[in-house]
């Protein structure tokens, strides 16, 4: 018969399901659990002693007239159900009838899979002999007490019973959170007093179970509080409470309920209104943040670099060699003051979250020869040697944040060169079938074991190395693992005192394809025409740098020192270029350049336009390229910097020319060359993909934008705007990007009109947008 036991020891949960399914049929659950748990454990009640049973014999049960059933060791597990649903007032007449049905369960899963023969039967017949004995055994207990013991007896369990009543219910009533209870036609059924009190001043403890409360203010919201929707879930709202108007966030849990008795829901509330205001003074706080860094960066980098400019325009001049050594001296610490503000700005940034993440295609050998290039004079002082090691199967094209990567791996191999006094730095990469290592390998002092647990912590220092090199901000690894991180990757090293160290930054392994274009790291020294230039500066001594870099190119310049001055020249006479700061008095560069735009001819609304700024923080390249910029040129920069600059600048404006002649004043609402310099640029895939991600989610963003007005979170409103406004610039949808960056501003400084309008114009931009982005031309440009 051990076929039989492990059919019902395999099968728990089928019966505890059947024997649910039967009594909720035939009416057997009104006073039942309404858990699941409790009908388990009377399976397992059956169960266990049948298994034991079949353990001790292969044949059915008798049924002697001379046995005690009562006190059978198979028996008592029906005799103690007997005595507890006597004492509770159940009718023998239903316990005995839903046994039955417990009974049928077996049966049925004796027979589910179609059984027969005389094993089969044999099996059936032992189960019916082992519920005869229970059935005979809980009825022989339920007779035996008389009537006067019986009425004890529930007397007793009901006073149990209250006592458990009012245990849990004053649980219920003392929860610190509101709970609302609701029947299955979304009714309040019960609220525990903290609920009670949201909508209800004169609310006492237990007003809602004993039925003393109506709630007319909890009623008028039900619709609000339901969210528009019956599944489990939870979901914020606002609702008007005896506190006034406050914020939830509400939990909505199905009913428990196996039986089926109570098909309603259980609300649980959470107030968070302070939560809120906090999270946006945190958000206020975080942009005031952002705007000290700005305004900081600014006006540090400006010096710098004027003390850069003027020590390389000194450098190329001629110069005894004591005054040469001066100079050397003065731009070294120059760049020194310039890389321990970088890092400190860039871990600002990387805490803000403000670091967006990049994809381009970029030859990593080109990459690795420029890194070996930067520090080779360095190790050439120290007497050390640089050796590298390229696994063969590296491609000659990857995708990834070449910027990133090469900030890291700079960051490691520097590192390694500055703290190594004697012997070899070796840069390695190893390749597998899904990433990159690159390796930094050093023969230097190593890392002291105390330090080594927190060496990626911020403002973590090692001792400096034995020839007295400065040890800088203690930023540089905690930013490249932050950067690691972001892009998918993972530093890691190892040291040991005395031997050296040896860093290695994993990163996914992405080949690129004929479609992407390659980033060169190495890029090669532009030559440029004869250019006309406007330069619009208004610190004198950056006007002096920027004048000098370029005067060896005999470009014809013009210099003006605001943004007004700079419309007037540009309506006054023809330039190739405008080099436009952004900090200025008056209008500023960013709204210098919009007006430029928005001038009615052709070839100044077509000017090239390179932005040059120190501030990093409020002024990156995306703004200012929303803004109508060709390119951007952070400050302090060197000639190369610039010309490199210029030339892409002018590369950009020339496609945008081409783009604006062939499709006219469309092209307002459409640029058509961001696309094609996505394709060019990125390769078609990447550029399809960008267009297609767009078409699908930004109706969704327009939606959590009507739903963000309506519950007057004017945070997430700025955000969504933000997200949207990137979104419309990265397909060239000029209108919408400025719709959205109106709505954004607009709902930082909230005024109901104004956020409605705000709204109502973007919707507008966005539908004829979304005609402009299907129309034929751009189907076209994104076919092979």
């Amino acid at each position: 018969m051990a076929s039989l036991k492990e059919l019902i020891a395999d099968n728990e949960d089928w019966l505890v399901a059947r024997v649910l399914a039967y009594a909720k049929r035939h009416g057997y659950t009104t006073y039942s659990s309404t858990l699941e748990e409790p009908w388990r454990e009377s399976i397992c009640g059956f169960s266990r002693p049948l298994m034991v049973a079949l353990g001790q014999s292969e044949q059915p049960f008798d049924l002697s007239a001379r046995t005690d059933y009562r006190h059978e060791p198979i028996t008592r597990f029906a005799v103690d159900e007997a005595r507890l649903h006597r004492e509770r007032g159940i009718p023998v007449a239903m316990f005995l009838g839903l046994t039955k049905y417990y009974r049928q369960a077996y049966f049925d899963l004796l027979m589910r899979d179609g059984g027969a023969g005389e094993e089969v039967e044999r099996q059936r017949l032992f189960i019916e002999r082992f519920f005869d004995h229970v059935e005979i055994a809980f009825c022989s207990e339920w007779m035996a007490a008389d009537g006067a013991e019986q009425i004890v007896e529930a007397h007793t369990k009901n006073r149990q019973l209250t006592n458990e009543k009012n245990k849990y219910l004053t649980i219920f009533e003392s929860l610190i959170e509101p709970v609302i209870l609701l029947d299955d036609r979304n009714r309040v059924e019960n609220l525990n007093y903290a609920a009670a009190a949201l909508f209800d001043e004169a609310a006492v403890p237990g007003q809602g179970y004993y039925g003393n409360g109506s709630y007319p203010m909890l009623q008028s919201q039900l619709e609000v509080l339901l969210g528009g929707s019956d599944a489990s879930g939870s979901f914020e709202c606002r609702l008007e409470t005896t506190s006034g108007s406050r914020e939830f966030h509400v939990k909505r849990q199905r009913s428990l309920d196996v039986s089926e008795k109570f098909s309603g829901q259980v609300l649980i509330l959470s107030d968070i209104t302070e939560y809120k205001r906090a999270r946006q003074l945190a958000d206020a706080a975080s942009r005031a943040k952002s705007a000290f860094l700005a305004t900081m960066s600014h006006e540090i980098r400006t010096p710098i670099n004027s003390i850069l400019g003027i020590g390389r325009l000194l450098h190329d001049g001629p110069l005894s060699e004591t005054q040469a050594e001066y100079v050397a001296g003065l731009v070294s610490s120059g760049e020194v003051l310039l890389a321990l503000i970088n890092d400190v700005l860039d871990y600002s940034k990387i805490e803000a979250e403000a670091v967006e993440v990049e994809s381009a295609a970029f030859d990593p050998r080109d990459m690795l020869e420029q890194l070996v290039g930067i520090v080779a004079a360095s190790a050439d002082e120290k007497g050390l040697e640089i050796h590298t090691r390229i696994d063969e199967r590296l491609p000659r094209r990857v995708l990834g944040d070449h910027a990133k990567v090469r900030r890291i791996l700079l960051n490691l191999i520097t590192n390694a060169v500055k703290f190594t006094t004697d012997g070899s730095v070796k840069l390695s990469v190893e390749v597998n079938e899904e990433a990159i290592r690159y390796a930094v390998e050093d023969t230097g002092p190593g890392v002291p074991e105390e330090v080594q647990r927190s060496l990626f912590n911020p403002f973590i220092q090692t001792a400096a190395s034995p020839g007295g090199h400065e040890r800088g901000t203690g930023l540089g690894l905690a930013i490249s693992k932050r950067l690691a991180e972001l892009i998918d990757g993972d530093l890691q090293f190892e040291s040991r005192i005395g031997e050296g160290s040896r860093f290695w930054l994993d990163t996914p392994l992405v080949a690129a394809t004929a479609d992407d274009a390659v980033e060169s790291a190495a890029a090669e020294l532009p030559a440029l025409p004869r250019l006309r230039v406007l330069l619009v500066e208004d610190d004198e001594i950056n006007r002096l740098v920027t004048e000098g870099f370029l005067a060896k190119d005999s470009h014809q310049m013009q210099v003006v020192e605001s943004g007004e001055a700079a419309l007037a020249a540009v309506v006054a006479a023809p330039f190739d270029i405008v080099l436009m700061d952004v900090r200025m008095r008056g209008i500023g560069g960013l709204e210098a350049i919009r007006q430029l735009r928005a001038l009615d001819t052709s070839d100044k609304a077509g000017l090239a336009i390179l932005v040059l700024t120190a501030d990093v923080e409020n002024t990156q390249e995306r703004t200012c390229m929303e803004y109508g910029a060709d390119g951007v040129l952070e400050k302090p920069f060197n000639p190369t910097q610039l010309k490199m600059a210029i030339k892409a600048c002018l590369a950009r404006a020339e496609q945008r020319r081409a783009a604006a002649d062939q499709g006219g004043a469309a092209d307002v609402l459409l640029d058509r060359s961001v696309l094609a310099q996505h394709r060019q640029e990125l390769g078609l895939e990447r550029a399809r993909l960008i267009f297609e991600t767009f078409q699908t989610s930004a109706p969704t963003t327009m939606s959590a934008i009507q739903n963000a007005v309506e519950s007057q979170d004017l945070v997430k409103l700025s955000d969504l705007a933000h997200s949207l406004k990137s979104a419309a610039g990265n397909l060239g949808l000029l209108r919408l990007m400025e719709s959205a960056r109106v709505l954004e501003r607009t709902a930082k400084s909230p005024e109901p009109n104004a956020v409605s309008a705000a709204v109502e114009g973007l919707q507008s931009e966005f539908d004829r947008s979304v005609l402009a982005l299907r129309a034929a031309e751009v189907e076209a440009l994104l076919q092979d």
